[in-house]
């Protein structure tokens, strides 16, 4: 009689999480914080993060996978200097942006 093994070990599989925060610089209190699976991208977050806080924003320092024209859109809206460091692939966007200074130095 031919007996089949059967794997009975359940295969393991891990969800990541991002936990995007809002700090106050001065007084290091979070402000906003959203917990969002890894299938959703870093810049698809920033608008649904800035918009609803009510408090004066001077200032957001990001990574470069907020470097993108929905983020700078946003943050322009909102009166925010962004500091965001260049993609490594950056390319040149409409004449005139700010970014394009950095662009050029970067090349």
């Amino acid at each position: 009689m031919n007996r089949k093994c059967v794997n009975t070990v359940k295969e393991k599989r891990r969800l990541w999480c991002t936990l995007p925060l809002a700090v106050n610089l001065f007084t290091h209190e979070i402000i906003a914080a959203e917990v969002n699976l890894v299938v959703v991208d870093d810049n698809e977050v920033l608008p649904t993060f800035i918009n609803p806080l009510q408090c004066k924003i001077q200032q957001v320092s990001a990574n470069g996978a907020y470097d993108t024209r929905a983020c700078y859109h946003v943050l322009k809206n909102k009166g925010i200097t962004p500091s965001i460091p260049l993609r490594i692939n950056a390319g040149y966007w409409e004449e005139g942006h700010p970014r394009n200074a950095d662009v050029k130095a970067l090349k």
